[in-house]
Order: structure tokens, then C-alpha cells, then sequence
């Protein structure tokens, strides 16, 4: 769910230790990465304008970026993440993702293509 992003794995893993510590937990279980990455949908999701999930949905659609304003605060943020392996592309953070998919914004945006 970190999406490549050391930054992000690395908050997952800390705040999922300090959650199963706090609850008296020797490991970390499921039930408490989930409520993390919960966390983490929550702060990305509050950060989103409702003008923001036409460029996310664009960017879901077409693995590309057109460098305009919209695209660079969610670059910057990370909503949208760019890679360069090979060929430069980017794609939605898979919490991102999944906040469209619950939205279901993402069933309609492929029934409209």
C-alpha cells in the first residue's frame, strides 16, 4: 500500500508497531495494518478536492501527465506517483485507489470509455 514510496512504507511499519505496543501486541496483525492504512486513506482523502478526482481519474485511465497545476499539487502530495523505469509513466498511490474505488468512481469512469 506504500506504492514505492520509502517514505510512506516506512510510516506504515512505525505506526502499525506503535499501535500493536500501545494494545499490548508482541506482532503486528492484520486487523492493526489495516486501521493504519485506514488512517493514512483518511489523510490522503482529506486532502483531495473534488477537482482533483478528474485529474486522478485521467491519470488512472491513461498511465500519463500532462503538466498542469491540478497534476503538480497531487504530484506533490503523492496522490500521484511518477516512475521512471525504463519509460517514464505514472499512476494513482494504491491508497488513492482505493479511495476511488470506494467512491466507485473508477467502475464509472471505465463504463464511460
Amino acid at each position: 500500500m506504500s506504492g514505492g514510496v520509502l517514505r510512506d512504507y516506512i510510516r506504515i511499519i512505525r505506526d502499525s508497531a506503535v499501535t500493536a505496543l500501545t494494545r499490548g501486541k508482541t506482532v503486528i496483525d492484520k486487523a492493526v495494518a489495516e486501521e493504519v492504512v485506514n488512517d493514512l486513506k483518511n489523510t490522503f482523502q482529506a486532502q483531495l478536492s473534488d477537482e482533483d478526482y478528474d485529474v486522478l481519474l485521467e491519470v488512472s485511465r491513461s498511465k500519463s501527465i500532462k503538466r498542469d497545476q491540478g497534476l503538480v499539487g497531487l504530484l506533490h502530495n503523492l496522490s500521484v506517483l511518477e516512475y521512471t523505469n525504463g519509460r517514464n509513466w505514472c499512476d494513482l498511490h494504491p491508497i488513492v485507489r482505493t479511495i476511488l474505488e470506494e467512491k466507485h468512481l473508477l467502475q464509472q469512469n471505465a463504463s464511460s470509455d
